[in-house]
């Protein structure tokens, strides 16, 4: 039976993946799940410098992809942020165009900038609650945390964590961070339960005002080995520069090659039917060492079967068509 025929048989629509088999619509949001960002340093004894953070995009993400940070605390006995605290902010980051994964971005609360420079969206404080919260960015040297999420702040859906305190009625743990009969202060937070430290979140075992990941420490040039070294700082600290003194002399971003040996970056990929014929489309951010393209279809998007194979050179990375 050839491919035409099996399109022509089958009810609703194949499911066609390249080799990642990753697909996405175009120019909509990306939706991103726990672990497609990691925090890389934080900044909260800058001087006269705004507080910052950066984080490493491990996912590419599309324009118009919205990710909120807040230094706001969890708790987890009302599955809720701590509005009480007013002294905390929250801010909406909206990608002005698409990013490649690997892709490090520097907040400062004012700006959001990539890596290499230029750009990298818009940022907008919000403020989610009452009383009004802060329309600056500002990490407390005494202790502090940054939660990523999309979703809304009442109902948020959580990517990536990093904490940066220490108490000790009760200790804080890597399991719970600062447990649930901490104080209810801004500085505080209890782990959000879809995350977890070491795999998606961050915390440092001993209160420091700056910290960032320090480049070559470990390798980082696929997601997962990323993931482990940027999600490191209680299990292995020596892979953070530390101190609590005013910069300059500690900087952000940390402008490691994340991902740097990945041979693809695609930024999308769509598969859309028309009259039993199936046109793919992808873009690709980059592509080192890159010889060939699987494709692969599935009716469950669980068992999935190659019917064929496209060479590199058939392949203009950003305007490519297939039709099958």
């Amino acid at each position: 039976m050839n491919i035409f025929t099996y399109l022509k048989n089958k009810i609703g629509i194949v499911i066609l993946m390249l080799s990642l088999l990753i697909a996405s619509k175009s120019f909509a949001q990306t939706t991103l799940v726990a672990g497609d960002i990691a925090f890389s340093g934080y900044v909260a004894n800058a001087g006269a410098t705004p507080d910052q953070f950066s984080f490493v995009l491990l996912k590419a993400i599309t324009s118009t992809t919205v990710i909120k940070f807040t230094d706001f605390g969890w708790r987890t006995g009302t599955n809720s942020f701590n509005s009480g605290a007013a002294t905390e902010s929250e801010m909406t980051f909206t990608a002005t165009s698409a990013l490649s994964a690997g892709q490090e971005i520097t907040i400062d609360g004012v700006t959001a900038t990539k890596s290499g420079g230029g750009s990298a969206g818009t940022l907008v404080h919000t403020t989610p609650g009452t009383p009004p919260f802060n329309a600056t960015f500002s990490l407390a040297s005494t202790g502090d945390q940054i939660l990523a999420y999309q979703g809304s702040f009442a109902a948020p859906s959580f990517i990536a964590g990093m904490h940066m305190n220490v108490e000790s009625s009760p200790a804080t743990t890597a399991a719970a961070w600062d447990g649930t009969g901490a104080i209810l202060s801004g500085q505080t937070s209890e782990k959000p339960a879809a995350l977890t430290t070491g795999t998606n979140a961050n915390w440092f075992t001993a209160e420091v005002n700056n910290a960032r990941f320090i480049c070559g420490s470990t390798p980082v040039n696929t997601v997962p080995l990323a993931l482990a070294a940027l999600n490191s700082g209680n299990v292995t600290p020596a892979n953070w520069l530390k101190n609590s003194t005013n910069p300059p002399g500690f900087t952000l971003p940390t402008l490691c090659a994340y991902l740097s040996a990945m041979p693809v970056s695609l930024i999308s990929f769509t598969g859309k039917r028309n009259n039993n014929v199936i046109a793919l489309k992808w873009s690709t951010a980059s592509e080192t060492n890159n010889s060939y393209f699987d494709i692969e279809r599935s009716q469950d998007a669980n068992k999935f079967e190659m019917i064929g194979t496209l060479p590199r050179t058939w392949h203009d990375y950003n305007n490519s068509n297939l039709y099958i």
